[in-house]
């Protein structure tokens, strides 16, 4: 029978921890969200590559090399979590309790979407050249931009 996601987690975490073993806590502390800092940086490279924003390795990464970071990032991260509380196996609950909170706190339990409107003086929103990266819309002169969140 194929081990759940979480329990291979688990086992992640724990073969890491057993490759520290003899180093102090608070090292190994530091290794494992470092870790999580380290994938950080790949999947900028990857970004990077992507978009060819280095003139010297033009086109040298893809989406789904962006993609498979991205989620080398959220694997090292779930497994430092789990790391934290234990080796369990209740990262992955805990991964959708963080969402349902941070999915309410965005005001995505109620049906549909709500319209947020775009606070007047907002740095990004006031600028012609570019659509702001916040509420996603470019703000003419005494226009008022909206983005649904």
């Amino acid at each position: 029978m194929k081990k759940t996601t979480a329990i291979q987690l688990a086992e992640l975490s724990a073969w890491v921890d057993s490759s520290l073993t003899g180093k102090d806590p608070e090292t190994i502390l530091w290794v494992r969200v470092g870790k999580v800092g380290e994938e950080h940086g790949e999947a900028v490279e990857a970004l990077i590559g992507v978009t060819n924003a280095n003139p010297r390795k033009p086109g040298s990464h893809t989406l789904d090399d962006v993609r498979h970071e991205l989620l080398d990032v959220a694997t090292t991260a779930l497994a430092a979590w789990a790391h934290l509380n234990g080796n369990t196996g209740d990262a992955l609950a805990a991964l959708s309790a963080h969402v349902g909170r941070v999915h309410a706190r965005a005001g995505l339990e109620l049906e549909g979407r709500r319209k947020v409107e775009a606070p007047k003086g907002c740095q990004w929103c006031d600028r012609a050249d570019r659509p702001c990266w916040l509420h996603g819309g470019v703000r003419k002169a005494g226009e008022e931009v909206a983005w649904w969140g």
